[in-house]
Protein backbone atom coordinates (compact mmCIF):
# COMPACT_ATOMS: atom_id res chain seq x y z
CA UNK A 1 0.00 0.00 0.00
CA UNK A 2 1.19 3.59 0.34
CA UNK A 3 -0.20 6.07 2.85
CA UNK A 4 -0.86 9.17 0.01
CA UNK A 5 -4.44 9.14 0.07
CA UNK A 6 -5.39 11.79 2.30
CA UNK A 7 -2.51 14.08 1.09
CA UNK A 8 -3.59 17.32 -0.69
CA UNK A 9 -1.59 19.21 -2.58
CA UNK A 10 0.31 22.94 -1.12
CA UNK A 11 -0.77 25.73 -2.37
CA UNK A 12 -3.90 25.37 -3.62
CA UNK A 13 -6.90 27.42 -1.60
CA UNK A 14 -9.66 27.19 -3.56
CA UNK A 15 -11.88 25.81 -0.71
CA UNK A 16 -11.31 28.70 1.18
CA UNK A 17 -12.11 31.11 -1.42
CA UNK A 18 -15.54 29.09 -2.35
CA UNK A 19 -16.46 29.02 1.39
CA UNK A 20 -16.06 32.12 2.00
CA UNK A 21 -18.09 32.91 -1.18
CA UNK A 22 -20.66 30.77 -0.86
CA UNK A 23 -21.27 32.17 3.20
CA UNK A 24 -22.11 35.65 1.87
CA UNK A 25 -25.62 36.04 0.84
CA UNK A 26 -27.40 35.96 -2.01
CA UNK A 27 -29.06 39.42 -2.57
CA UNK A 28 -26.41 42.36 -2.49
CA UNK A 29 -28.55 44.30 -0.56
CA UNK A 30 -28.40 41.98 2.47
CA UNK A 31 -24.45 41.93 2.59
CA UNK A 32 -23.70 42.21 6.14
CA UNK A 33 -19.85 42.67 6.51
CA UNK A 34 -17.94 44.80 9.22
CA UNK A 35 -16.52 48.06 8.44
CA UNK A 36 -17.71 48.25 5.18
CA UNK A 37 -16.42 51.59 3.30
CA UNK A 38 -16.73 52.54 0.12
CA UNK A 39 -13.74 52.72 -2.16
CA UNK A 40 -12.07 55.96 -2.57
CA UNK A 41 -11.01 57.49 -5.97
CA UNK A 42 -7.65 56.72 -4.51
CA UNK A 43 -7.88 53.61 -4.06
CA UNK A 44 -9.79 52.56 -7.17
CA UNK A 45 -6.85 54.80 -8.97
CA UNK A 46 -4.70 52.11 -7.54
CA UNK A 47 -6.35 49.39 -8.13
CA UNK A 48 -6.17 50.29 -12.06
CA UNK A 49 -2.69 50.88 -12.33
CA UNK A 50 -1.95 47.60 -10.37
CA UNK A 51 -4.42 46.04 -12.91
CA UNK A 52 -2.34 47.36 -15.75
CA UNK A 53 1.00 47.25 -14.06
CA UNK A 54 0.55 43.55 -13.97
CA UNK A 55 -2.08 42.53 -16.64
CA UNK A 56 -3.96 39.69 -16.18
CA UNK A 57 -2.23 38.51 -12.97
CA UNK A 58 -3.78 37.29 -10.01
CA UNK A 59 -5.62 39.64 -7.20
CA UNK A 60 -3.07 38.41 -4.57
CA UNK A 61 -0.13 39.53 -6.73
CA UNK A 62 -1.45 42.69 -6.98
CA UNK A 63 -1.79 43.13 -3.46
CA UNK A 64 1.34 42.35 -3.11
CA UNK A 65 2.37 45.47 -4.96
CA UNK A 66 2.96 46.82 -1.64
CA UNK A 67 0.31 50.01 -2.74
CA UNK A 68 -0.35 51.92 -0.32
CA UNK A 69 -3.99 52.94 -0.73
CA UNK A 70 -4.85 48.78 -1.51
CA UNK A 71 -3.39 48.51 2.27
CA UNK A 72 -6.80 47.47 3.83
CA UNK A 73 -8.30 46.10 0.72
CA UNK A 74 -8.36 42.09 0.67
CA UNK A 75 -7.66 40.14 -2.96
CA UNK A 76 -11.39 39.48 -2.95
CA UNK A 77 -12.24 43.18 -2.41
CA UNK A 78 -9.93 43.68 -5.27
CA UNK A 79 -12.19 41.18 -7.55
CA UNK A 80 -15.15 42.01 -6.41
CA UNK A 81 -14.39 45.99 -6.90
CA UNK A 82 -12.84 45.19 -10.25
CA UNK A 83 -15.86 43.18 -11.57
CA UNK A 84 -18.14 46.07 -10.21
Amino acid sequence: GGGDAGESSPGTDDDAANASEASMPASKGARRSKHHSPWTLTESEALVDGVESCAGCRWTVIKKLGLESLERRTAMDLKDKWRN
